[in-house]
């Protein structure tokens, strides 16, 4: 792993409910929805399916952008590295 690398305690990444509640920008219960299993009763999973749809698709979008962002930053830290690693070796 690269030094200014993301490290998470889970196998999966970061904890995105913490993430996304913190945030402050979306309801706790949309969070929840989003991130629920499969619901295994059919005719249950067609009524919920649209729950919170519009928020939901938001916070999907939100999340996307906070990990360009996050990337973004990464790799500026990178190539600064890079470049102060390369002077002290001149």
């Amino acid at each position: 792993m690269k030094a200014g690398q993301l490290q998470w305690g889970t196998a999966f990444g970061p904890p995105r409910p913490a993430i996304l509640n913190e945030s402050g920008r979306f309801n706790p219960d949309a969070i929840e929805r989003q991130l629920a299993h499969a619901e295994k009763n059919k005719i249950r999973a067609t009524y919920h399916r649209a729950e919170y749809l519009p928020e939901r698709r938001r916070m999907m979008q939100w999340w996307a952008d906070f990990w360009t962002r996050h990337r973004r930053r990464r790799d500026r830290l990178d190539e600064y590295r890079e470049s102060a690693s390369s002077e002290r070796q001149a």
